[in-house]
């Protein structure tokens, strides 16, 4: 799911992007997926939800080498 969120973000589908981020971060919480999901609702205007999981990212450290980066 996160390679085809990848892809419909490129392509510009952002609520597709979303929809599949989601679903990859309920299979495998990662710093790089709610980083994604993150900037797909910044860019779909839902930026309560876009802080919301990057102060998870912060927060539970997921990969911590990638938020001390």
């Amino acid at each position: 799911y996160y390679g085809r969120g990848a892809a419909r973000s490129y392509m510009g589908d952002i609520p597709g992007a979303i929809e599949d981020f989601n679903h990859s971060v309920k299979l495998q919480p990662d710093a790089y997926i709610y980083y994604n999901l993150a900037c797909q609702q910044y860019l779909n205007g839902n930026v309560a939800k876009a802080i919301k999981n990057l102060t998870k990212v912060i927060d539970n450290s997921y990969n911590k080498s990638y938020v001390e980066s």
